[in-house]
């Protein structure tokens, strides 16, 4: 179908293998036919795609050197190693977070992302004990941190702390007066108090402090008593107890 001056021309499929088969004797070649037919080439492409005749479609012949085919050769080869280095890298990545949802699991942590969180608590105490012989560089280095990191969560560990705290001093003037109150009660009538202080504190947060410090207030173990044993009158004995019942 070719499309000039608002006309639309369409070609029977008899006429289209005729130019084909022209095309294949090579009498003319391809614009020359285009040109003796008012055909478009592009038109001529499709034909020939239509009716899978490779033999007709135009193809592409490289030229290369001797050099240029070994250089060719040795960077595939390059580009297969790199693949199968960066499968195993994907593999061992995929194992060693298989280890840590394990070790997650295990140790009762939610997630890995949890789990990682104590990296930064072994790098505190790294620092401490490492005094004198190896500098925060170094250290960091080896947990795959920078200086930068370390300081941010030594700064946000003292503000959590200076926060606890403050809720610690409020529960416990709170409790002088309703020791066993609960967490769930306290986050009601301790609202008040947090907002004058400017905390803000949810239940989840509440019970995550208390129980760090060992303040959540237990349930008694109930026990019933179905008899009184240790009043201060006459017990008499039971005489029923070894007594064998022979006759209804």
């Amino acid at each position: 179908m070719y499309r000039n001056d608002k006309v639309i021309r369409r070609y029977s499929e008899p006429f289209k293998l005729k130019i084909l088969a022209e095309l294949t004797i090579g009498k003319h070649t391809k614009s020359e036919l285009c040109k003796l037919y008012s055909i478009a080439p592009t038109t001529v492409n499709v034909w020939i795609k239509k009716y899978n005749r490779k033999d007709l479609m135009n193809t592409r012949v490289k030229v290369e050197t001797k050099d240029e085919i070994s250089r060719i050769k040795g960077l595939q080869k390059e580009i297969e190693q790199l693949k199968k280095l960066l499968l195993k890298k994907d593999l061992d990545a995929m194992v060693e977070e298989s280890y840590l949802e394990v070790a997650a699991e295990d140790l009762g942590f939610k997630s890995i992302a949890e789990l990682k969180k104590v990296k930064y608590k072994a790098l505190i105490k790294a620092k401490e004990k490492s005094k004198r012989f190896a500098s925060l560089t170094t250290i960091t280095h080896c947990f795959g941190l920078k200086r930068d990191a370390y300081y941010k969560y030594k700064s946000r560990a003292d503000k959590r702390l200076i926060l606890e705290q403050q809720i610690i001093n409020i529960v416990r003037k709170r409790r002088k007066s309703l020791p066993r109150e609960g967490v769930r009660k306290l986050i009601k009538s301790l609202d008040i108090d947090f907002n004058k202080v400017n905390i803000k504190v949810g239940r989840d947060t509440l019970f995550n402090v208390l129980r760090k410090h060992q303040m959540l207030t237990l349930r008694k173990k109930t026990s019933a008593r179905t008899t009184n044993s240790y009043h201060r009158f006459y017990k008499y004995n039971n005489i029923i107890k070894d007594l064998e019942v022979t006759e209804s």
